[in-house]
């Protein structure tokens, strides 16, 4: 999938690409040094062929027993856009894909009971406290999260971390957290959209740190309503 694109065009530039370790290169806690995939389809067809797939009679895409008809994409009406540009993406390096437009309440049940092959899905942001990323990669309720805890060394520093007083040290384990997390990707970021709000200047608004909530990095904050 090329990120670029999603958001050059997707999103009309307004929107940054995503990181594999989860955090938005504009986040104070982003690790630079963690593992990117850039946009190549000649390296895809490759690995695909590694993994046991062949390119059909007509040379358009690759099968394998269990996807003779293509994979399955999962979208809302607020993502299809960008789910079209995905569709393309997929199928310009020979992996067929069908679209399917669902509403967000049946996206969201079809991702928490693991009825998907692929999906499009969204949450408010990852600006808050580094506990937000146990809260989307090991959860094991919550249907924004990867639930995955297969690898035991991305367990030992996500539970250190939240246990870390010292800035220093944290950062450290939460760098090794989100390399972990790039080598494995239980789910891949693509693109971090941009907020927009109004103001007639009666009030000063500013950002909590952090965000809101979970980390949603919009005006709105208590303060606001004092």
């Amino acid at each position: 999938m090329d990120r670029d694109d999603l958001v050059k065009t997707g999103l009309r530039g307004y929107g940054l690409e995503g990181s594999a370790g989860l955090y938005a290169s504009d986040n104070d806690w982003h690790n630079p040094s963690q593992e990117e995939y850039a946009h190549d389809p000649a390296r895809t067809g490759k690995l695909l062929e590694e993994l046991g797939y062949a390119m059909d009679g007509e040379g358009e895409y690759y099968s394998i027993d269990g996807y003779p008809d293509g994979i399955e994409l999962l979208a809302t009406a607020d993502t299809e856009r960008q789910a079209e540009l995905i569709k393309k993406h997929l199928e310009d390096a020979g992996i067929k894909i069908n679209l399917r437009s669902v509403d967000s309440k049946t996206l969201d049940s079809l991702v928490g009971e693991w009825k998907y092959d692929l999906a499009l899905s969204g949450h408010g942001g990852l600006g808050g406290d580094p506990a937000i990323l146990n809260k989307v990669v090991s959860d094991m309720v919550s249907f924004n999260s990867a639930r995955y805890d297969k690898n035991s060394d991305l367990n030992e520093a996500l539970k250190g971390q939240l246990a870390e007083m010292d800035p220093a040290k944290r950062k450290d384990l939460v760098d090794s957290a989100q390399e972990l997390i790039a080598e494995d990707i239980p789910a891949l970021p693509l693109y971090y959209t941009d907020s927009y709000w109004a103001s007639n200047d009666l009030v000063s608004f500013y950002f909590t740190y952090g965000g809101v909530g979970s980390g949603v990095p919009i005006a709105l904050n208590k303060m606001a309503f004092v």
